[in-house]
């Protein structure tokens, strides 16, 4: 089975096995730095897991919870699942989604889950269709 951790410090390690996920996040992927792993893991509502594979120690996937706390209570997003595409097919996702959750219900108990996903996203929407409702709401985006 894989093995899960939070990344409570930033290294260069660490770094190179986010961008190594990035293409497959993002048409556009840009680089993390060093810098930037690093104002994530100290950002208090902010928690970053990678999964390695427990026999070579390799990067298998990971995920990021961000929360913030709004007037009808904690919000947390689930952000940025991946499994690398050596790993998929191995139920590797839905590991990681329901770990996802139950870090999210020990952080932030009370709070809501919420996640996005493109429909090209066929497993993943399978997998999170499965673990979640479905939210009716429209999402738009400004590029800052």
């Amino acid at each position: 089975m894989i093995n899960i951790k939070e990344i409570q410090t930033a290294t260069a390690g660490v770094c190179q096995d986010i961008n190594a996920f990035l293409p497959d996040l993002s048409s556009k992927p840009r680089q993390i730095t060093l810098e930037q792993l690093e104002e994530m893991v100290r950002a208090e509502h902010t928690r970053l897991f990678m999964a390695y594979d427990p026999e070579n120690n390799c990067p298998v996937g990971m995920y990021t919870l961000a929360a913030y706390r709004i007037p009808t209570g904690w919000r947390v997003w689930l952000e940025d699942v991946v499994v690398s595409s050596v790993y998929q097919g191995k139920g590797y996702g839905s590991i990681l989604v329901e770990h996802a959750v139950l870090q999210a219900q020990g952080l932030f108990p009370g709070g809501t889950l919420m996640l996005t996903s493109r429909p090209s996203r066929l497993v993943a929407n399978h997998i999170y269709s499965s673990l979640f409702g479905k939210k009716e709401t429209n999402v738009y985006e400004k590029h800052l």
